[in-house]
């Protein structure tokens, strides 16, 4: 998948009584397992949004679930390429393979991983195998990263941020926990 332009997924209500809502946005869902390459130079977007109303309920807010999924590639068993020198707003969740998410930017194209809403960081689960971030130039990556039950060896150059919302303690598998952090640090 090579994308240039925009992928949009967007879930909202308007409903001012509800409890126990829950919705979600899925902007890329690989339900066959099969999508092992995305070059993303545009923006892949999943958003939600509530009534005001209940923005405004910390408790009714907080009663409701909102999803927010850029790529699901959950599926896979095979390694994925992952390259974005976009946007990306929403979790990417890969499969069982040795994934790669490399984040590159340029002064005039900054690249950048966040969240799309505001109830939750964005999530990057890497799921089993082998796996790499790799950020390089102008970017920046906010959210939860995580390797479930695989490694996850992470590498950001000078010019990026990596903001993370979870423990580096264990994001580095079998390895020292502090990740190659080169000269752009956390």
């Amino acid at each position: 998948l090579t994308n240039p332009g925009p992928i949009t997924a967007s879930a909202s209500t308007n409903a001012t009584n509800t409890s126990g809502l829950t919705y979600s946005a899925i902007a890329i869902n690989d339900l066959s397992g099969t999508l092992t390459n995305i070059t993303n130079s545009g923006s892949i977007s999943a958003t939600t949004s509530m009534a005001t109303s209940i923005k405004a309920s910390a408790s009714a807010a907080a009663a409701n679930t909102q999803t927010t999924v850029a790529a699901y590639l959950g599926n896979a068993t095979s390694d994925i390429t992952f390259t974005n020198t976009g946007t990306i707003l929403g979790d990417i969740t890969f499969g069982n393979g040795n994934d790669t998410l490399t984040v590159s930017g340029t002064p005039s194209q900054k690249a950048t991983i966040t969240s799309g809403n505001n109830a939750h960081a964005a999530i990057i689960d890497f799921g089993l195998g082998d796996n790499t971030l790799s950020m390089t130039g102008q970017t920046s990556v906010t959210g939860t990263v995580i390797a479930t039950n695989g490694d996850l060896n992470v590498n950001v150059g000078g010019g990026s941020t990596l903001i993370l919302t979870n423990s580096v303690t264990g994001l580095v598998s079998g390895q020292s926990p502090q990740p190659d952090v080169g000269t752009g640090g956390f």
